[in-house]
């Protein structure tokens, strides 16, 4: 089993793990993790970055033709 980059959001150094805000969110038995690699757009499945909504948002909602991933 390969072993995936914990998501993590370098604008506020977050781990998605620790971001309950993610909660409103999840299916039934869904982690904070599993979400963020499975919705979020700006997840960078090499490195596991991210951006939480409000860096997203602070960040001037970065995008590009074909989709923005977090460096």
């Amino acid at each position: 089993m390969e072993m995936l980059p914990a998501p993590y959001c370098p604008g506020c150094k977050t781990l998605a793990k620790d971001m309950g805000e993610l909660d409103f969110f999840l299916e039934e038995g869904q982690t904070r993790e599993e979400y963020v690699r499975q919705e979020e757009g700006t997840y960078n499945e090499v490195n596991g970055h991210f951006l939480c909504d409000t860096c997203y948002t602070k960040e001037g909602m970065p995008t590009s033709p074909t989709g923005w991933k977090c460096p």
